[in-house]
């Protein structure tokens, strides 16, 4: 009956710790990335006789009762919630992202990221550093503070498409705007003059910028299919503002013989001629960042230009089980398994969503279930008890001739 006793009473401590486990997922329900854990049970040593419990004499064995031997991680998906934070971001599938604090490595589902006041982005939770790979597998730190201005870009090339109506004497574009070596804009006009009296489809182009000052000329020619020759369907010309490094401007109208730049069909007196394209812009702040679904970190500035930074690492383990789990949403590796490291390719590693995080996968219904089984599990072993100590109590009782 004692053994009873010890029986029950590791059967209550088990469920007890299962309740532990049990009552962690239920407050972590909405914690984002976190992986339920489950109490594994397991039977302890038995009791063998072989005579005296048995008259046919076959084997008898006695259980002395069960132990929690440990708990479970549970890494299936939880589901995606979009948060519209633009940091944040989601794997789908395989995967975990890779964090650094200066001396340990940790790994998280929990892509709710932050840039602090270096530059760097990290962690919310833990403050860890993010790492994002390279081509070559290494890791590093994701830093954007030499990334929040766009350096200026100076217009180099100008091209034009359009019918420069062979019937028409002169033609003009205007309101051109253009940026010089150190970003600034400038307003220019180009003005076609019909040279055919002189040499056959050819004009005279001169440029001017917003003081009417001629800063470049040149000449294009058409061949009689209406298509810019070769030699004359582009011209270059320096552009050195005041102070501004001067920077060559080449004005383009299509290739040679081709019909899909510039043109010089009859017309009458109406051309069609325009700028179709053009490259430069002025220097830009950093507007937003956020991340694609490969993990690069795009950069948008007020500039309307966009520029990928750093790709986010992912790693993932063939055996998750052994992953610890430390808070903050977070795992170590404790035992040294070397990690996968890759990116996000829906292959090896899942794919990622930006403006998106990782519910915790604790199922209620299942807990609640679990909760119930506990209950009565306890309640069982302790009955158990109560009815052995009246046992015992009777035999105390008989004794002392009760």
């Amino acid at each position: 009956m004692f053994s009873s006793v010890y029986s029950a009473y590791t059967g209550m401590l088990s469920f007890s710790q299962g309740l532990n486990a049990l009552s962690n997922n239920v407050s972590n329900m909405n914690t984002p990335g976190f992986k339920s854990s489950d109490v594994t049970f397991r039977d302890l040593f038995y009791q063998f006789s072989s005579s005296g419990l048995s008259q046919d004499g076959s084997q008898s064995q006695v259980g002395e009762g069960t132990e929690a031997s440990g708990t479970r991680t549970s890494f299936a998906q939880g589901q995606l919630a979009n948060t519209g934070n633009l940091l944040d971001v989601a794997i789908s599938g395989n995967g975990f992202f890779v964090l650094h604090d200066g001396a340990n490595t940790y790994y998280t589902r929990n892509g709710q990221f932050d840039l602090n006041a270096g530059g760097t982005l990290e962690d919310k939770a833990s403050g860890a550093h993010v790492q994002a790979i390279t081509g070559t597998g290494d890791l590093h730190d994701i830093n954007l503070a030499g990334l929040q201005t766009s350096p200026a870009t100076p217009t180099t090339e100008m091209n034009f498409v359009g019918n420069l109506s062979s019937g028409a004497t002169t033609d003009q574009l205007t309101a051109l705007t253009i940026f010089d070596s150190v970003g600034a804009s400038h307003t220019w006009s180009v003005t076609f003059t019909n040279n055919s009296t002189a040499t056959a489809g050819s004009w005279l182009v001169v440029v001017q910028d917003e003081n009417q000052k001629t800063i470049g000329n040149g000449e294009i020619r058409f061949s009689a299919d209406g298509s810019p020759t070769t030699g004359f369907n582009s011209f270059s010309f320096s552009f050195a503002p005041d102070k501004a490094p001067a920077s060559t401007v080449v004005l383009k109208f299509g290739g040679a013989g081709s019909l899909t730049g510039a043109t010089n069909f009859s017309g009458g007196t109406t051309s069609s001629l325009k700028l179709n394209t053009q490259n430069g812009y002025a220097s830009g702040s950093l507007v937003s960042t956020s991340f694609d679904t490969q993990g690069f970190i795009t950069l948008k500035y007020s500039n309307a230009q966009t520029v990928k930074g750093p790709q986010l690492a992912l790693a993932w383990f063939n055996d998750l089980q052994q992953l610890q789990q430390r808070g903050n949403e977070t795992f170590v590796n404790v035992t040294g398994m070397t990690p996968l490291l890759g990116t996000a390719d829906g292959k090896v590693m899942g794919t990622l969503s930006a403006q998106n995080v990782e519910r915790s996968n604790v199922d209620l219904t299942q807990q609640f279930t679990d909760l119930v089984i506990i209950q009565r599990g306890y309640q069982s072993s302790s009955q158990v008890i109560s009815v052995a100590n009246q046992m015992i109590q009777q035999l105390l009782d008989m004794r002392s001739g009760k």
